[in-house]
């Protein structure tokens, strides 16, 4: 009884206490809405100045190569479009040792820029230059879905192309909105305006050209305007203008896009045997080929030519010997590691011995051809073609090693490799400048009498990296060699002038969104040597 009594008691005190006060509601917080790859979202203030500082360096970059040429000018482009690039999403970015190699390279490609005039070179080094940047976004975004030959690949052409051009509807949308404090979207007056620009431009085209019929003064200030100057500047505007939203939505969309891995083949591979004896029945060939042409391999080795074969059909024959060999066996050797059923990881022993043996039979191919390049260049001097034949045969041999040691070190990147090398390779060729190589090794030899005879039509068909060597054999014993040089310098000296019909000659401005060194060097000692060029009996064209 009691200790029911003491509850009774206690439950009335507590139903006679005062009920708690109320806590003073909280301010809800407003928070900005969390972005994802899935949600529409708009461009910050520091988005806007990022692409204003973009569409800048991209009206830079296509003005310079559509009216300037390959030069200094789309060198400061690449390099300032990485470095702003880089600065734009550092805090968003994962560095890699991958990633920090091939932007040191394209740096240094943008600067071999200056350096080379040779139009292939130059060619394959902005194609360079677009990979590897492709390549340092997906590493930094961290955007690969595997580490395959096909996914990577693939990632490549989605970062390139899909994460840009197929972007573009998310960097507009970025640019022409914006969301206010309580997470709502609202069109900019940015997009207000440039809509009301291009309406203007064409009735533009119609007011200018009455006012001028209509007033003097006017139609004098407008002929001072070049039309030639006023058209390139709007086209480069333009492309600027689609390269820049290209640029923009791809970097805009690497932060936020899907990094989901690819989903796991249930392919289970071919059987080795199958594989196995494709590559038997082919090795079994090549070794039967390789015993019966041992002499006609290795005799290049040691300089010596079979019989009914010149030098030049005997190297050109081994360069295409390589290069259809080469490409067989690398495509041989990459789909049986990616298809072939593998235990416990790895490939059967001998399928590898089998795989191992095409890789070394590859670089003999190669080897044999390099020394046959070699004999070529001793017979026949240097040329462009034989420099750059030579340097992607060196570049075939680090790829087939890689290759060879991928076979028991299966972690060795090789792709990364041969980029890496692809790329060395074009920055190294640029800065060494090919055509000033192949025209300082003709003239030495020729002058120590390793070449018994110059080929001036090669000299005369090389770049302005040329003319130094040229102007040395204006003093040539040789009467042939000297009239050819001076005909030659007397051309490319006539090339920087305006010729008039009065025979009047005005020097052409120098351009300088195409500078490069070779190209001004050439300039200079040209104007130096003006005098002896135009003296009478110096040939001309």
């Amino acid at each position: 009884m009691n200790d029911t009594n003491m509850y009774t008691e206690q439950v009335s005190t507590q139903a006679e206490l005062p009920p708690p006060a109320p806590t003073p509601a909280q301010p809800a917080q407003i928070l900005p809405p969390k972005r994802s790859a899935k949600q529409f979202f708009c461009a910050s203030n520091r988005d806007l100045v990022f692409a204003g500082i973009l569409f800048v360096l991209c009206f830079l970059l296509t003005d310079s190569m559509f009216w300037g040429g390959v030069g200094i000018g789309m060198a400061l482009g690449f390099v300032g479009l990485y470095a702003v690039s880089r600065l734009y999403r550092r805090s968003e970015e994962k560095r890699t040792r991958y990633a920090v190699l091939c932007g040191v390279l394209l740096i240094a490609g943008a600067v071999s820029l200056v350096f080379s005039c040779d139009g292939i070179v130059r060619f394959f080094m902005v194609l360079m230059l677009i990979v590897l940047g492709t390549v340092v976004l997906e590493e930094r975004m961290q955007l690969r879905t595997g580490n395959s030959l096909l996914c990577a690949v693939s990632d490549f052409f989605n970062t390139l192309v899909g994460c840009s051009v197929g972007r573009l509807d998310v960097g507009l949308r970025a640019l022409l909105y914006e969301t206010d404090q309580t997470g709502v979207s609202r069109k900019r007056k940015t997009g207000s305006v440039l809509i009301g620009l291009l309406i203007a431009v064409p009735i533009l085209l119609v007011v200018i050209p009455l006012l001028a019929s209509s007033d003097a003064a006017f139609e004098g200030l407008v002929d001072r305007l070049d039309p030639v100057t006023i058209g390139q500047t709007i086209i480069s505007l333009l492309f600027a203008l689609f390269l820049c939203l290209c640029l923009f939505s791809q970097l805009f969309w690497a932060a936020y896009a899907d990094k989901r891995r690819a989903p796991v083949s249930s392919f289970a591979g071919i059987d080795p045997a199958i594989v196995g004896t494709i590559l038997t029945a082919l090795s079994a060939v090549y070794l039967a080929y390789l015993v019966s042409q041992f002499a006609y391999f290795f005799d290049a080795f040691r300089g010596l030519l079979p019989e009914d074969f010149t030098v030049a059909e005997y190297a050109r024959r081994g360069f295409f010997e390589m290069c259809k060999v080469v490409a067989l066996n690398l495509c041989l050797v990459v789909l049986t590691a990616r298809l072939t059923a593998k235990k416990e990881g790895r490939l059967p022993g001998w399928i590898m011995a089998l795989t191992l043996f095409l890789v070394l039979f590859s670089l003999v191919i190669v080897c044999t051809a390099f020394s046959k390049m070699v004999l070529y260049i001793q017979s026949y001097g240097m040329t462009r073609l034989r420099i750059l034949t030579s340097v992607f045969m060196l570049f075939l041999t680090v790829v087939l090693l890689c290759v060879a040691i991928e076979q028991f070190l299966k972690k060795l990147p090789t792709l990364r490799i041969a980029v890496l090398t692809a790329a060395l390779c074009l920055a190294l060729l640029g800065f060494v400048n090919v055509d000033r190589v192949v025209a300082a090794y003709n003239v030495q030899a020729y002058r120590s009498g390793a070449l018994s005879q110059l080929d001036m039509d090669t000299l005369t068909e090389l770049n302005d990296a040329a003319v130094p060597y040229l102007i040395r054999l204006m003093d040539d014993e040789d009467l042939k060699i000297r009239y050819a040089a001076k005909k030659d310098l007397r051309r490319r000296l006539d090339n920087l002038y305006i010729i008039h019909n009065d025979e009047t000659r005005t020097l052409l401005d120098y351009d300088f969104r195409a500078f490069t060194l070779p190209t001004w060097q050439a300039r200079q000692l040209l104007l130096a040597v003006e005098d002896q060029l135009m003296e009478q009996g110096v040939p001309k064209r």
